[in-house]
């Protein structure tokens, strides 16, 4: 009973902590494989969780479903031995990459993390589609450019009319 509580417990824990992570994965450092948790949106049963071969799973995911042009990068930034370099540095190790979905391109962002408890060697990481936040910085982006083109106008009007009235 007490074991099956705690089950639940983590159950939860992961739903919570992992809320706007479509998929989440544990990657156990000395055997260089990955365990699916957290697939499509939908916490794993124990029984339907498989381990696989780390590079082989993210090659094959690479090779299938991410843009051509981001794919050097992401096999760079994804090897276990850059992984564990910038977990060294950092509580987190953040990448953004674009996939083609259906035909269309989404962005999403991949987040390490070492994982709480006794094993050292095991870390997290977990996909999220961040269009939105994207959408969001353009939009930002386009704001600040048109403030600046305001600002950059008013300071030529200002500088004309100085010399202007320095002229008279």
């Amino acid at each position: 009973m007490a074991e099956r509580e705690s089950i639940l417990q983590l159950y939860t824990y992961l739903e919570s902590m992992t809320r706007d992570i479509e998929d989440f994965f544990v990657v156990d450092l000395l055997l260089e494989n990955s365990t699916p948790i957290k697939v499509r949106g939908i916490l794993q049963k124990n029984e339907e969780r498989r381990t696989h071969d780390y590079k082989l799973t993210w090659d094959a995911y690479i090779n299938k479903h991410v843009f051509p042009e981001d794919r050097d990068m992401l096999r760079q930034k994804t090897n276990l031995e850059y992984v564990k370099q910038s977990l060294c540095k950092s509580n987190e190790h953040t990448l953004r990459f674009r996939i083609i979905d259906e035909g269309n391109i989404k962005n999403l962002q991949v987040i390490y993390a070492r994982l709480m408890g006794d094993n050292p060697n095991l870390i997290g990481f977990g996909f999220r589609c961040i269009d939105d936040i994207i959408r969001s910085e353009q939009e930002q982006k386009a704001k600040l450019n048109q403030a600046y083109s305001i600002v950059e106008k008013s300071l030529q009007e200002i500088a004309l009319l100085n010399k202007q009235l320095t002229e008279n």
